[in-house]
């Protein structure tokens, strides 16, 4: 189908219900974002991290500057997403995200992959390849 972005199932399986709402939307974003776009058009590969700024979640979000912050902690505390900066340092606080120039966002390979058993253990889901 032309002109989707092809979404994990974990997404549904279970962040749908777990997630706050402000997760939620800035996880849709990372994954609109990421996987919504082909990198290679040969080997039809997506893309695997992005760049955005909090300008721009706020404008695909509808999410007030805090609420993103707020959301982007949150999903990295569950390890839903990772934040680094241009150099690959990961940028786990707040602090970290605010002083860092640029925020590269990415998908664990775990989530990123469309395949697998997914078991809960709290908040935290566990993925099983088959």
């Amino acid at each position: 189908m032309r002109y989707t972005t092809p979404v994990p199932n974990e997404v549904f399986d279970v962040y749908l219900r777990e997630l706050k709402p402000g997760e939620l939307k800035v996880l849709l974003v990372v994954v609109r974002q990421t996987l919504g776009y082909i990198n290679d058009s040969y080997t039809k590969r997506r893309r695997e991290q992005v760049w955005l700024s909090r300008k721009r979640i706020a404008q695909i979000s509808g999410l007030s500057p805090k609420a993103i912050s707020q959301s982007i902690s949150g999903l990295l505390s569950k390890g839903i997403i990772l934040v680094c900066n241009p150099n690959g340092e990961s940028l786990s606080t707040p602090i970290q995200r605010a002083r860092a120039s640029r925020l590269i966002f990415r998908l664990p390979k775990q989530i990123q992959a469309t395949y697998g058993k997914v078991v809960t253990k709290g908040n935290q889901a566990v993925y099983i390849s088959n």
